[in-house]
């Protein structure tokens, strides 16, 4: 696999579906790379990526949960 910050969106959801990455450490790479980059490319306002790793947990607890129970999952889900 890639890096988990250079997955395009297709590869990255199916990291999510097979379980081989979750949300949250797919988030935690892209706030790493975010960090590593940003005082460079200045792309954000204000940066909230400690409110982006709360929901990347969030989505992971639903994804079991979802998944526990046998239902579908959202498609996009954690992404």
């Amino acid at each position: 696999m890639s890096q988990a910050h250079e997955l395009g969106v297709k590869d990255a959801l199916t990291a999510l579906q097979t379980g081989t990455i979750s949300s949250y450490e797919l988030t935690q790479a892209l706030t790493h790379r975010t960090v590593a980059l940003e005082g460079r490319l200045h792309t954000y306002i204000t940066p909230a990526l400690e409110q982006a790793l709360v929901q990347a947990a969030a989505a992971d607890e639903q994804r079991a949960a979802l998944m526990k129970r046998g239902e579908e999952l959202p498609a996009l889900l954690g992404l």
